[in-house]
């Protein structure tokens, strides 16, 4: 290899080797910090319809029970929802005040109901339908043959 002997070589190559390490040197930056604000909207839940699906005849006063099936409809909701036990909160009867309705009785179910997918109707199972069932009181019932029972279904929040 021949050694560089002109002073023009040596004064170029002193030069790029001076660029070169400027170039590397010029390479910084200031750290920092920052903060800032931004915005969010949480969504809601909707109300959902809870329909029974199902005839319950032949109510008797010897404290058989009667399974309360059900669907729930969340069709038309873009996001899931999460429901608790459904439950007969109130039971009416069509003589209130003949046919008493503390005569009857609800009995929860013994599973929740859970998450019930967007854009879709839930239908209940065994696990998660009550039931009703009216009571020996001890007295005449007479009047309650024949009579309607009007049930309000409720739910509780899920978790």
């Amino acid at each position: 290899m021949k050694l560089i002997k002109s002073k023009k070589a040596l004064v170029l190559l002193g030069v790029l080797v001076v660029a070169a390490v400027a170039s590397i040197g010029a390479y910084a930056y200031f750290s920092s910090n920052g903060s800032g604000q931004g915005s969010a909207k949480v969504g809601t839940s909707a109300s959902l319809d809870i329909t029974q699906t199902n005839t319950i005849t032949d109510v008797l006063p010897d404290s058989a029970t009667h399974t309360v099936a059900y669907t729930i409809d969340n069709t038309g909701n873009s996001f899931a929802q999460n429901l608790g036990k459904v439950t007969v909160s109130d039971i009416a009867t069509s003589d209130p005040t003949h046919c008493l309705a503390s005569w009857f009785s609800a009995n929860d179910p013994a599973s929740a109901v859970g998450t019930i997918n967007a854009d879709s109707t839930y239908t209940s199972d065994s696990t998660t339908q009550p039931s009703i069932q009216m009571n020996e009181s001890g007295t005449d019932q007479d009047a309650c043959k024949g009579a309607t029972l009007t049930l309000t279904l409720s739910a509780a929040q899920g978790s």
